[in-house]
């Protein structure tokens, strides 16, 4: 009947009523746990991390600054010093790193990272350090350093400290150390190397253990003998080539597409060179240090490099004539002197 198909509908539309509003109750419970999940998942990914290293740099000149910049605003606990104490405080005021006067105040360091022109400078550091640094130290030598007298640094550091030694000197110059972009290669102990893991990974993506303790300094040296090698050749080539009246520009543009190609025709040339600005960015003394340790350290294995040799003595009469600090690009003045042609 009519009365009974009403009654009928009406329960239905009862019913239906009741089920609509648990599932809006379910629907509803069910954002307010996504937005909950939301929240705390939100909150995890920005919570401070947990207390990390902290990281002592030695030596604020053209690549401990920005290495050192890179590690504060990477979040470590970054304490700076440096020869002239001033520019530590300028770098604690501009990057938020902490500046210390003296090398006693880094006995909190858990890493210590040295950025120093030479081992010489590194060996005088940890001689006076010593007897303050605590076991279980690591120390990082980013310095293009010597293999042999990094060796020996390593050995004191260990038998009168318990400070584990790695060799990292590094490549990319300062606008790579400034972005965390260096090329690092590191020599030591597996172990310490796993432990330097994290400090390595934020100045550079791509760390290498290469062998122990000195191996990193030497492939160091190779490389910049090799580029310093680069340099010269490719300087008295294109001179060569400009007395045939081609255009130095357009030597290196093309040699940059050809086999003559290196990281000096692509980088120094056009950058440093070709448009006469010749900025500081690696010291010629540097350089001509770096051949210098890679020539000695293959005559302590009677090993004869007569092409490296013959580069040490252009780079000792560059440095002659224009002095170590100025950039390794100013070399090539020595060579457009000899052929009565600025190249450019």
């Amino acid at each position: 009947s009519d009365v009974y198909k009403r009654q009928v509908r009406g329960r239905f539309l009862t019913e239906l009523m009741a089920q609509g509003s648990r599932l809006l109750f379910l629907v509803a419970a069910l954002l307010v746990a996504l937005a909950v999940l939301h929240v705390l998942y939100d909150t995890s990914s920005t919570a401070p991390d947990e207390p990390r290293q902290t990281v002592a740099v030695i030596g604020l000149g053209i690549m401990g600054a920005p290495m050192a910049q890179t590690l504060a605003r990477a979040g470590f606990r970054t304490l700076v010093w440096n020869r002239t104490p001033g520019k530590a405080l300028q770098h604690a005021a501009a990057h938020g790193s902490m500046a210390v006067e003296e090398l006693s105040d880094l006995s909190e360091a858990d890493v210590v990272i040295t950025s120093l022109p030479s081992s010489v400078e590194v060996a005088s550091i940890a001689d006076q350090m010593v007897p303050v640094l605590r076991p279980g130290t690591l120390w990082l030598d980013t310095t293009s350093g010597s293999p042999s007298m990094s060796q020996e640094i390593s050995a004191k550091l260990q038998n009168l400290a318990g400070v584990s030694f790695l060799d990292t000197p590094v490549s990319g110059g300062p606008g790579g150390a400034g972005k965390g972009k260096l090329t690092i290669m590191a020599g030591g102990t597996r172990e310490a190397f796993e432990s330097a893991a994290t400090v390595l990974a934020a100045l550079g993506p791509d760390p290498i253990l290469i062998g122990g303790v000195g191996s990193a300094h030497a492939l160091k040296a190779a490389n910049n003998a090799m580029l310093a090698t680069h340099i010269w050749a490719a300087g008295e080539a294109i001179a060569m080539a400009m007395k045939f009246g081609v255009n130095a520009t357009d030597a290196v543009r093309i040699i940059n597409k050809a086999s003559g190609f290196s990281a000096a025709t692509n980088g120094i040339f056009p950058g440093r060179i070709l448009n006469r600005e010749f900025p500081k960015n690696f010291g010629l003394g540097m350089m001509e240090k770096d051949v210098r340790i890679a020539v000695e350290s293959a005559s302590s294995f009677n090993l004869k490099l007569p092409v490296l040799e013959t580069v040490l003595g252009m780079w000792e009469d560059a440095k002659k004539e224009f002095g170590s600090d100025v950039d390794c690009s100013e070399a090539i003045k020595l060579i457009e002197h000899w052929a009565g042609v600025p190249i450019q």
